[in-house]
């Protein structure tokens, strides 16, 4: 989801709820990765398999293992040459926000804590974050948290980093929607449905 694409981003709605942090994804709400693994992968149909085969992977996971790793191992499967997980590693500098991402954080950061949780490696996650120029009062990797999202534990170790109770907070993200009964956050994910790879079958979904 662009962050500009949900409506709780507009005038009218933006703040209606007591919300006193807001949690982004950082590859989806905040970046445009996609551009970079499909300039990578040569096309976009083929950047598009990788990814959703990566996200895939990474929703399988549960606990943290080498976030290289699942990029390589999903290039393999998808067919894709194994050197491009490493250029892709290479080039992650070259990621790009969405072109609203830094002046619509830059007003809610006024309004409410920001945090993100991602699924990068803490080094990957660093090198991306300075990208959106803001900075943000928590950041959880499933690197530091142990665990890949969807899992409970990153996003309770958000909750817990910035004291806020989990009906305070909301989630906002590109992917599947879930409602973690150990964390139950508000979730809110706007991709249009090929963006929205669901390991799960909807069994977690609400």
């Amino acid at each position: 989801m662009r962050i500009a694409e949900c409506g709780f981003y507009t005038p009218r709605s933006a703040f209606s709820y007591p919300y006193q942090a807001i949690i982004f994804d950082l590859l989806s709400a905040l970046l445009n990765s996609w551009k970079l693994w499909n300039e990578i992968a040569g096309s976009d149909e083929i950047g598009l398999r990788w990814r959703k085969r990566y996200i895939q992977l990474t929703y399988a996971a549960g606990r943290y293992r080498p976030y290289e790793g699942i990029i390589g191992e999903a290039a393999a499967a998808e067919g894709i040459p194994e050197d491009r997980a490493a250029r892709l590693i290479q080039s992650w500098a070259k990621l790009e926000p969405w072109p609203e991402t830094e002046e619509v954080l830059d007003r809610l950061q006024q309004q409410a804590a920001l945090a993100v949780v991602t699924n990068c490696a803490e080094e990957l996650a660093g090198i991306a974050l300075e990208k959106t120029r803001i900075h943000f009062t928590e950041v959880v990797t499933a690197e530091r948290a142990g665990f890949y999202k969807p899992h409970p534990q990153a996003y309770c170790l958000a909750l817990e980093e910035l004291g806020v109770e989990p009906a305070r907070a909301r989630s906002d993200a590109g992917g599947s929607c879930f409602r973690l009964p150990q964390c139950p956050l508000r979730c809110f994910f706007d991709f249009p449905d090929i963006y929205r790879p669901d390991p799960c079958g909807g069994k977690m979904c609400f």
